[in-house]
């Protein structure tokens, strides 16, 4: 077989692989959103509602230094902490909802700005099998 008909194969079997696994790539599925505007120690809760249990979700950030905002996340019984920074590598959280469910949604938690003493997130719920049933800024409420 000639070497360029080989080469040619290869190069549309590549290509077809390719745009394939973008297109696949592409096909998040995000069931909610929201974009949140806290203050420091600003609480925002929410229920999440998975399988019919609801689970208490609290996020808050404590720290805005070095243009890192440092969150912490309370979420069926486990602390969770994670510095995030505006550019795109460390920009964004992610936190499994449930671990035995399938597909296991997960809660997906970006920086987006910090301005006027409130840091600007953006929060996404992906795949179905949670959704958010209650939710509050507590405005009022600091520290605790």
């Amino acid at each position: 077989m000639n070497k360029k008909v080989v080469n040619g194969w290869c190069f549309c079997l590549f290509l077809q692989l390719l745009f394939l696994n973008v297109s696949h790539a592409s096909n998040l599925f995000f069931t909610w959103q929201k974009d949140l505007f806290l203050e420091k120690e600003q609480k925002y809760r929410a229920k999440v509602l998975l399988d019919s249990v609801q689970k208490l979700l609290v996020l808050r950030w404590t720290l805005y230094k070095n243009n890192g905002l440092v969150i912490h996340l309370h979420y069926d019984g486990f602390n969770h902490q994670a510095i995030l920074y505006k550019d795109y590598q460390r920009a964004g959280f992610s936190l499994t909802l449930g671990e035995n469910l399938k597909p296991n949604p997960k809660l997906h938690i970006f920086f987006k700005n910090f301005d006027d003493k409130k840091a600007h997130l953006r929060l996404f719920l992906e795949e179905v099998g949670a959704s958010i049933v209650e939710e509050s800024p507590k405005d009022s409420e600091k520290g605790e």
